[in-house]
C-alpha cells in the first residue's frame, strides 16, 4: 500500500516539474510579456515583498534540510 503512496506522490512531484519546464520553455520560445514564471511572478512579488523574501528563504532552507537529512534517513 505505502509504495503506491510514495510512488504517486513522487509521481505527482515528477508530472509537476516537467509541467513547469513544458510551460517555462513555452513561455522562453513566445516572447511575449508575461509568459515566464519570472515574469509571471514579478508583479505578485512587488505587491507583496515580505512574504515573497520569507519564502526566498524559507523553501531553500527547508529543501536543504531534507536534503542533508534524507540520506541518513534512508542509508543509516
Amino acid at each position: 500500500m505505502m509504495d503506491w503512496v510514495w510512488g504517486g506522490i513522487l509521481g505527482g512531484v515528477g508530472v509537476l516539474a516537467v509541467a513547469w519546464a513544458g510551460f517555462e520553455a513555452r513561455g522562453i520560445v513566445s516572447r511575449r510579456p508575461g509568459d515566464t514564471f519570472s515574469e509571471w511572478i514579478r508583479p505578485w512579488a512587488k505587491q507583496h515583498p515580505v512574504v515573497f523574501r520569507s519564502l526566498c528563504v524559507a523553501v531553500p532552507t527547508v529543501a536543504g534540510a531534507v536534503g542533508a537529512w534524507l540520506p541518513g534517513h534512508i542509508l543509516g
